[in-house]
């Protein structure tokens, strides 16, 4: 038995659809359809942002060449302001 191939890397635009299927899993209705309306903004906004490393990072864990897991830190930069 050999062990998996595994490791750690940053997410590409390419992943896009497989994040997309772990963000599913994780908001993820019983009986609710596939295509929900988020689902197209979500892979939108992976695409924009994926590709800009100043604004958001995407760490994936990888095994036999499939995302398993995902974590998805942002920066926010704002001027401060009363609200």
């Amino acid at each position: 038995m050999t062990a998996p191939d595994q490791g750690t890397r940053a997410a590409t635009i390419a992943d896009g659809p497989q994040l997309l299927a772990l963000w599913t899993l994780l908001f993820a209705e019983p009986g609710r359809a596939d295509a929900e309306p988020w689902q197209t903004h979500a892979l939108s906004w992976f695409a924009r942002f994926l590709d800009e490393p100043g604004t958001a990072h995407f760490p994936v864990v990888e095994v036999d060449a499939t995302i398993v897991a995902t974590a998805i830190g942002t920066l926010e930069i704002g001027v401060p302001n009363p609200h």
